[in-house]
């Protein structure tokens, strides 16, 4: 009996060191990019977390105390979401091919010290973007002329439903 219940400790004992080791392989295996896995997927417009990095010309500056300026697309109702520097924005988007368009931006009005500029080109960018050109994982707002507006970069999040 004593010998009976030595072997299935060990054997669940084995089962479970196994188990860990698998686990601790699988982890090592994962690749370092800010996506993680084998193959970094490619990012998508439409329920990506695009974080802004330029606008305007205009590199945008980071800090861990500063809330970065984003926005959000979602399929529901073709809106959008996101926060320019200061203030929350929304509305909604109309989208076919390569082209976008910003409908019906609105924003909170909160006052904010420091640059209002910055948030002022964000939501004028919005507003003249009729192009979007994903690569790899940068967003490219543009003009009708093809000028760009503003540079984004994908960040992950998770989203359900989406």
């Amino acid at each position: 009996m004593k010998s009976d219940l030595g072997r299935y400790c060990f054997r669940g004992a084995l089962g479970a060191a196994a188990a860990m080791a698998g686990v601790a392989i699988l982890a090592g295996c994962q690749a370092t990019t800010p996506f993680g896995g084998g193959a970094t997927p490619k990012s998508k417009l439409v329920s990506t977390y695009w974080q802004a990095t330029s606008i305007a010309g205009r590199s945008i500056e980071t800090g861990e105390d500063k809330r970065q300026p984003y926005i959000l697309l979602t399929k529901a109702n073709h809106r959008f979401q996101g926060f320019a520097g200061c203030n929350d924005i929304h509305g909604q988007y109309q989208r076919g091919g390569k082209h976008l368009r910003f409908k019906s931006v609105a924003q909170t009005r909160m006052f904010c010290r420091g640059d209002m500029q910055m948030e002022s080109a964000f939501t004028q960018a919005l507003k003249k973007t009729r192009r979007a050109q994903v690569h790899d994982h940068v967003l490219k707002l543009s003009d009708a002329n093809g000028d760009v507006l503003a540079r984004f970069h994908a960040r992950i999040k998770q989203f359900k439903n989406e």
